[in-house]
């Protein structure tokens, strides 16, 4: 028998054979029904709760961006100079602001110059220190066109993400921020989850 009879033969074969029909009793196909209305009903109830907290990570993003732009009012006004002046804020002020806020709620901030550099800092051991890494380029650039934005960033000593924002310090007109204000809102973030999960309840 040549390989052409030979394939002939196993179509044909292939051709004569059925698959045998699945019966389901009545009641199997109710459980069947049943089974996959509850998974339709737990896929939507997850796509629900994914865009409930999707839409709180969005609002507690905005109210750190405002926040920490009030901040940067403050820091300006405490600092007694301008964003662009070539003298630079009174540091002593602004660490005393930054002290005040990291106290009573826990918040970690910190202000950096042009050059990346903290010159005020919750952590106190970070002052002086430059930034590097990516999250120095994202700052860089609001630096650069005064553009908030968002970043995350991993704490070594704890394995916690902190979520950031950073914002700069106003400039003159035509001129770039000198400073830019770096705040972690985890905490407002974590609130905003948890209103998230009390309305799925």
């Amino acid at each position: 028998m040549t390989a052409l009879n030979a394939g002939a033969t196993l179509a044909a074969q292939l051709a004569r054979f059925r698959v045998p029909r699945l019966r389901l009793t009545l009641r199997a196909r109710l459980l069947l029904l049943g089974l996959l209305g509850l998974f339709a009903s737990a896929l939507v109830a997850l796509l629900a709760l994914h865009q409930i907290h999707a839409a709180a990570a969005s609002a507690a993003q905005s109210l750190a961006t405002h926040t920490a732009t009030t901040l940067t009012l403050q820091f300006q006004y405490a600092g007694g100079a301008a964003a662009d002046s070539g003298s630079g804020l009174a540091v002593e002020p602004v660490q005393r602001l930054i002290d005040f806020i990291h106290q009573r709620e826990g918040r970690d901030l910190e202000l950096v110059d042009r050059n990346l550099r903290a010159v005020a800092d919750a952590d106190h051991a970070d002052v002086g220190k430059r930034l590097d890494g990516q999250n120095a380029s994202i700052i860089s650039a609001t630096l650069a066109d005064g553009q908030p934005r968002a970043f995350e960033e991993l704490e070594p000593a704890t394995g916690t993400t902190l979520h950031q924002v950073v914002v700069a310090l106003a400039g003159g007109e035509g001129k770039p921020a000198a400073y830019a204000l770096v705040f972690e809102y985890n905490a407002l973030l974590d609130e905003m989850n948890a209103a998230a999960d009390a309305r799925t309840r």
